[in-house]
């Protein structure tokens, strides 16, 4: 018997549906609502009307199989972010003399507003990187939608909301396919990503992200924003800073408190949930039926009425007169005013919440007509404490009146700048890893020594200090390793200090001095590496690549030709020459002479593996040998490489170890030989006269090693990671000299040439010494 398929014709795809029916049957399953007998009482789904169920068993359908029903989660409440949840959605269909006095009222405050709109594309070097490489193979839309994302993202780096840093949170509304969340993970791979969207999609870029880094932090609920109760998110909960951002998000939701906000779909705001309320009563809007024809109004942005003059939208058609009086250029610029009013009214209520608040035009309209993009920064403490409120309590709290105790001092939070209101421990001091190694070359009769965010100048004469440990939570520690004593650096004791900020200040033991250099300024993300030149200039080099040459008073004194490409992760300078190595996530290793500013060498990468498949890039560290003419560099994919530019641009030596990321590494007195730390807590000893063997082990650690240096000229190294220990190790007995517990996990560590341990152990030698004689 011959199958017949169902009749019904899919309005999108314009197609007969091509599942097959019973016989005797014109629909299928899914379609047999649109049967005349529709004998097995077929209903749309209450939860979702897109899909269709069987009566008879719509309760177990509507408990446990559909896909559209609320979790149970605890961060789930139903309806709580819903102003008047049992009302029913009414869109009106706005009067021909409400459209007109409307149409009045926009473009009089549009001309009040209009200054308040900045027209400003950013571009994010990883998203254009890619838009370069596949300009031929990518549609126009693909293009359209990735031109946006750059410039989100752009906006998120300018105002410091994209971190790369565990204790950061990123919630993106409305996510989607999450090719916006994707890009950003290529930026701030340790940040933590919260995707939240009411539907699911096919070819998720989060899935593909996790496969090609497995290490980064994605979860996705599956909920709408009606129904979330944020702050019982766990990841959210845990984190420190959270930021929220949507590209192109529907309706009202967008009326959630956020940080970078690109709206779309006014069409679908309700009078109810729109936060906006007060400015357009104040603009004399102040009925559903007025803001009925305002949303109306702001569909003609994006109606494309130029496609034809028979063409017309059914907004225009419902319109009656209005509609066809005015042209289709009048209307297209008066639903764009319509538009920004709306985002307006959003803003001004956003700053009445304790908000600064500013509007962008972030891509032309050529790109996106929905080209708005609000950013909003928290500066009262009082937001916080209202946002942290339940639901039903904040209706009862006014927040007039929160910002009026804040400002007569009768807050017990002090008015804070959003980094320190969501990055600030019981200290004050902000939460930002610090990282530091050294440089040879003196400045100002002193070592400088550089970092990837904080650098520390070296006394000649012995202070007492043996190592400087950098912490997780943004603290410097000093450490004398005789007496096992720490201490958290206050203003007293001599660094020199580059943190996420980008601040470079200068501390000074001699003197009790700690003063501001000067910003670095110029990229976007963190500062990864600080050097000094044989000239006592400073090199320093950001995430997005650019490197920069500043003399002593802050001064750039190099071009802008050296980029050195985004993801940098490390920056190292040579020390006999001005020649500087970098590297980092699909960054290979180059190299810099900064005398002509000219790249010198790019390093390839290495064949397929045994798979046949690509080895990706990952520099995380990169050493010179004391020649000065060898590199070693480690990867995130556990190989240990040696290179001689001289000879090839592919590594001459590699070795693979374990199989877990390696991030610490230093050379040591002996020559030819560097120790290795990875995130398992190995550490070893690698010889590299022939082929990269491992020649010791040492052991001590109980988790990922973060930082390892060793003394230029004594057989003693010192070691930190996440297990809060520094271990002190003798480089040729492999015996564990000091063991120091430091409260927080560690960074950074470095060794300081007049080590107490070393002059006590000289000291006692030539005591024993006299008495033999």
């Amino acid at each position: 018997m011959e199958m017949s398929r169902c009749s019904y014709v899919l309005p999108i795809k314009r197609r007969n549906c091509r599942m097959l029916t019973k016989p005797g049957k014109k629909f299928c399953g899914e379609h047999a609502i649109f049967d005349s007998d529709n004998s097995e009482g077929r209903i749309p789904c209450p939860n979702d009307p897109k899909h269709t169920v069987n009566k008879a068993g719509l309760e177990e359908h509507l408990a446990s199989k559909c896909n559209s029903r609320l979790p149970l989660d605890k961060f789930i409440h139903e309806n709580l972010n819903v102003a008047e949840p049992n009302l029913p959605k009414k869109f009106l269909i706005p009067s021909t003399d409400a459209l007109t006095r409307v149409a009045q009222i926009i473009e009089k405050a549009y001309l009040v507003v209009e200054n308040e709109v900045e027209e400003r594309q950013l571009h994010t070097k990883a998203v254009e990187h890619h838009l370069q490489e596949n300009e031929t193979v990518l549609g126009e839309l693909k293009k359209k939608h990735l031109i946006q994302q750059s410039s989100i993202i752009g906006y998120l780096l300018e105002n410091n909301f994209l971190r790369n840093s565990g204790d950061s949170c990123l919630v993106e509304l409305g996510s989607g396919k999450a090719q916006l969340a994707y890009w950003m993970s290529k930026i701030a791979p340790y940040c933590k990503f919260v995707l939240i969207d009411k539907v699911g999609s096919r070819n998720k870029y989060d899935r593909k992200a996790l496969k090609e880094d497995g290490n980064l932090n994605f979860e996705r609920i599956r909920c709408s924003i009606e129904h979330l109760v944020l702050n019982e998110v766990n990841v959210v909960k845990s984190s420190e800073s959270v930021t929220a951002v949507c590209k192109h998000f529907c309706g009202s939701a967008t009326d959630y408190e956020g940080f970078c906000l690109a709206p779309c779909c006014h069409h679908r705001a309700e009078y109810a949930e729109y936060v906006g309320a007060d400015y357009l009563k104040y603009l004399q809007i102040s009925t559903p039926g007025d803001f009925a024809a305002l949303r109306h109004i702001s569909t003609w942005a994006t109606c494309k009425f130029s496609r034809s003059s028979a063409e017309k939208c059914v907004d225009q058609l419902e319109c009656g007169e209005v509609s066809d009086s005015w042209s289709s250029k009048y209307k297209e610029e008066l639903g764009r005013k319509a538009k920004v009013l709306f985002e307006y009214g959003r803003a001004e209520f956003l700053k009445k919440c304790g908000f600064e608040v500013r509007m962008f035009r972030y891509v032309p309209v050529q790109i996106s007509p929905e080209n708005l993009l609000l950013v909003a920064k928290l500066i009262k403490p009082s937001v916080k404490k209202y946002l942290q409120m339940p639901q039903k309590r904040r209706s009862k709290v006014s927040i007039d009146q929160l910002l009026a105790d804040d400002i007569n001092g009768k807050s017990k939070n002090k008015l804070l700048n959003v980094e320190q209101l969501l990055r600030s421990d019981a200290r004050g001091l902000s939460k930002q890893e610090i990282n530091f190694t050294k440089c040879e070359e003196p400045l100002n009769a002193r070592a400088l020594v550089d970092s990837e965010k904080v650098v520390v100048l070296e006394p000649e004469v012995s202070t007492g200090i043996d190592c400087f440990v950098g912490a997780s939570s943004g603290m410097l520690k000093t450490i004398n390793l005789t007496s096992s004593k720490t201490t958290n650096v206050l203003p007293d004791a001599e660094v020199l200090v580059c943190q996420i900020n980008r601040e470079l200040k200068l501390f000074n033991a001699l003197t009790g001095t700690y003063s501001k250099l000067f910003d670095v300024v110029g990229g976007s993300g963190i500062v990864k590496g600080v050097q000094v030149t044989q000239n006592t200039n400073i090199v320093t080099a950001v995430e997005s690549g650019e490197l920069r040459v500043w003399n002593s008073a802050g001064e750039i004194i190099s071009s802008d030709s050296m980029s050195a490409g985004v993801n940098l992760l490390t920056m190292r300078i040579a020390p006999t020459k001005d020649i500087v190595a970098t590297g980092g996530r699909e960054n290979p290793l180059k190299l810099w002479d900064l005398n002509s500013e000219k790249l010198t060498f790019t390093a390839r990468n290495v064949r397929q593996d045994n798979l046949e498949l690509r080895v990706p890039i990952w520099v995380t560290n990169t050493r010179f040998l004391n020649d000065g003419r060898h590199i070693v560099t480690t990867t995130g994919k556990h190989q240990i490489r040696l290179y001689d530019p001289r000879a090839q641009r592919k590594p001459v030596k590699e070795f693979e170890w374990l199989d877990e990321p390696i991030q610490a590494l230093s050379t040591c007195c002996r020559e030819d030989f560097v120790l290795v730390g990875n995130n398992r807590g190995e550490l070893g000893l690698f010889d590299l006269r022939t082929k990269i063997s491992l020649a010791s082990k040492y052991k001590g650690f109980a988790g990922a090693i973060r930082s390892i240096d060793a003394h230029p000229t004594e057989p003693i190294f010192a070691s930190c990671g996440i297990d809060r220990f520094v271990v002190l190790h003798d480089l040729n007995t492999r015996r564990v000299l000091k063991k120091i517990y430091c409260k927080v996990q560690l960074n950074s560590i470095l060794l300081s040439r007049n080590m107490s341990l070393i002059n006590s152990q000289i000291k006692k030698e030539e005591e024993d010494d006299e008495e033999d004689n």
